[in-house]
């Protein structure tokens, strides 16, 4: 039997063609193997990338604000490789109208950008506005009917009382603004100690402010005693009103206190005299233990010297004159405790809530 060699060439033609057909085949297997490794590579890169510039991210927005500067090439040990070009820049911000400008050190606003960076030079963009956080401001310039002062302790700085607006003088006390449930929100000042033994200017924290005839003075004062009902004489909790420069009772348009009695335990504002509320006038105002009450000056009134007094929202006295008669303005109010010679109460908290100055449009 005979084979045609025509055939067999064919074969090995085939064969040839076969091989080459398997090995370009092969090869686009690899190629095609190879880049799909590069592929996942570059993936996992890239999503490594958008992991290290989103940690980043929430590194610089958790920061304070004042400390959110710009930065390059931030790294993290957990992202070796890695790194992120960080550019703050402040802005002024419309919320109303969604309208971005340019801004300045004392803009509310920064925007962030971090271009992350990988070892194979590609690069994740984030971007985020931060805010400042609200922080307690005094009033801007007052007129008439303005409030020069208010302060509910509710906004930060919460442990820099000097910060916020206050001079601290002499004193034997601890000041703090406790959180637990203030008279008509979370927070309050509070004072535990016996005080200094001083009366202002010496003593006390205040408020002081340019003299201008003020129209009402308001706060909330609670008194927590370590035993009720006290088991000492004394006086504590004093707010007091007068110009600056206000020395005791020399300046001062009117004074409230605590007193504290083994057999009661009073509010007491004056003025010329101690007139409300003693317990024989009105013993329907003893003061209960840990209890907020509102105490109003109000109506102060330049011209006849004189003020009304409101207690709990119910006008108590009218005409009360200022202690000091030649006073014009006022320009200081003091909050401080007083030590008697024979005082003894180291466990004693005074607290306020809501302080409130209103000016009456006079100079």
């Amino acid at each position: 039997m005979k084979f045609s060699t025509n055939k067999k060439g064919n074969a090995l033609v085939d064969l040839i063609i076969g091989i080459v057909i398997l090995g370009l085949v092969s090869i686009s297997v690899v190629g095609a193997y190879t880049s799909l490794i590069s592929m996942v590579t570059n993936a996992f890169r890239n999503s490594q990338t958008s992991w290290f510039g989103n940690s980043v991210m929430e590194i610089y927005s958790a920061k304070d604000f004042d400390d959110i500067a710009g930065v390059d090439d931030f790294i993290l040990p957990q992202f070796p490789g890695y790194t992120a070009d960080i550019t703050v820049t402040h802005k002024d911000i419309d919320l109303s109208t969604s309208t971005f400008d340019g801004g300045n050190e004392e803009s509310q606003y920064k925007e962030i950008i971090v271009a992350a960076n990988n070892v194979s030079d590609n690069s994740v963009t984030l971007k985020t506005i931060i805010s400042a956080p609200k922080k307690f401001q005094q009033p801007g310039s007052p007129t008439d009917g303005d409030i020069v002062w208010f302060d509910d302790f509710e906004l930060p700085p919460f442990d820099d009382l000097e910060e916020r607006g206050y001079d601290i003088g002499a004193n034997e006390v601890t000041w703090s603004i406790g959180t637990d449930g203030g008279a008509n929100g979370d927070n309050y000042l509070t004072i535990i100690g016996q005080g200094s033994g001083q009366h202002p200017p010496q003593g006390g924290l205040s408020y002081k402010f340019d003299d201008r005839q003020i129209e009402e003075v308001s706060w909330y004062v609670r008194i927590t005693a370590p035993t009720f009902p006290p088991d000492v004489r004394s006086y504590a909790g004093y707010v007091v009103a007068g110009e600056n420069g206000m020395n005791h009772g020399m300046n001062s348009i009117f004074f409230s206190y605590i007193r504290l009695h083994p057999n009661y335990m009073v509010g007491i504002i004056g003025g010329q005299i101690f007139f409300y509320p003693l317990p024989q006038r009105d013993p329907g105002v003893n003061l209960e233990n840990n209890v907020w009450y509102h105490f109003e000056v109000k109506n102060i009134d330049y011209t006849t010297k004189t003020f009304d007094v409101w207690v709990n929202g119910a006008q108590k006295q009218t005409g009360i004159n200022f202690r000091d008669q030649t006073v014009s303005s006022m320009g200081s109010v003091y909050l401080y405790n007083y030590r008697g010679p024979s005082d003894n109460r180291e466990n004693l908290r005074i607290d306020f809530d809501d302080l409130t100055i209103i000016d009456g449009g006079g100079e």
